[in-house]
């Protein structure tokens, strides 16, 4: 039956042995990784496990479904529950990363170099920030904002609308080029 055409269109269904399997598996959450991201509300098979599927595929983390669930229970209590699926979906190789020694000393140097910003909801628009080295890649990027904006209140506020300037590697060159433009 599957691959027959109905209407005039070809069937996309899974094949049905397949389709039975992937839900065994996902109500006993033993497919590797697969607990965590039902977890996250992702269903198997859709569009978006496929994304998660290939972005995960051949790292050997994402077969521990047991470690992979206590790394994301350790950022939901850091971050919120909101706030941490958002950003594990966004960006599901922060999972790949050891909570303790990695993100949590992240997260406080975050939280020192920009005192007043919601960091939860700076990470789920920017999560990509936590892959960068907060001491040799954020400070100095936020001293040249310091020094483009004029002020450190004034840096931190134009962080807090767009936290993806503290991606951007080349900040004061950018900004030339804008009042090059003006």
């Amino acid at each position: 039956m599957c691959g027959r055409r109905t209407s005039g269109r070809r069937r996309t269904a899974f094949h049905p042995m397949r389709a039975r399997l992937l839900a065994l598996l996902g109500s006993l959450a033993l497919a590797g990784g697969l607990g965590v991201w039902q977890t996250l509300g992702v269903e198997p098979g859709s569009a978006q496990m496929a994304r998660l599927e290939r972005i995960t595929a051949g790292r050997n983390v994402f077969d521990d479904d047991a470690l992979l669930l206590r790394r994301h229970a350790a950022l939901k209590d850091t971050l919120g529950e909101v706030a941490a699926r958002l950003i594990l979906l966004r960006h599901p190789l922060l999972l790949t990363h050891d909570l303790e020694e990695t993100i949590r000393p992240k997260l406080r140097t975050l939280h020192e170099l920009l005192p007043g910003i919601n960091i939860s909801r700076t990470l789920v628009r920017a999560p990509s920030l936590l892959n960068l080295n907060p001491e040799a890649t954020l400070a100095p990027r936020l001293e040249t904002l310091k020094q483009l904006l004029g002020t450190r209140a004034a840096a931190i506020k134009a962080i807090s609308r767009t936290p993806t300037l503290l991606n951007l590697r080349d900040i004061d060159a950018r900004y030339a080029r804008l009042q090059v433009n003006t």
